[in-house]
């Protein structure tokens, strides 16, 4: 029996262990702003909904996420929540800084016209 419980359970595949580590870098990132993250189930109730997002407890800053949606949601949360911080403090991957603040504005884009050299 036990052997058939583990045929059945799935092992994480290897992007899905990347975007783990994406957001846990994430998570600490927003850590070194101030911002305590806590990913959780947010209740959901008859009449109204509840999502992943800032709020402040007790002055403090908090960042929740809700643990029952998928990675991919929970890193665009944190990654538009960092978005709109000031980061030129904290060393950070250059991957995971042009994630947070995008390309340059699009600069090199428009100057191309949007093709590749």
């Amino acid at each position: 029996m036990a052997t058939s419980r583990r045929k059945n359970q799935r092992k994480p595949r290897p992007a899905d262990e990347e975007r783990q580590i994406l957001l846990d870098q994430l998570k600490d990132t927003a850590s070194a702003v101030g911002v305590e993250v806590r990913e959780e189930r947010l209740s959901r109730g008859a009449g109204y909904s509840v999502r992943s997002g800032p709020c402040r407890i007790d002055g403090r800053e908090v960042l929740f996420l809700d643990s029952a949606s998928t990675l991919d949601e929970r890193i665009n949360t944190v990654v538009d929540f960092l978005s709109s911080r000031d980061l030129d403090g904290i060393w950070l991957e250059p991957r995971l800084r042009r994630l947070i603040k995008g390309p340059e504005d699009g600069v090199q884009e428009a100057a191309d016209g949007g093709e590749s050299a």
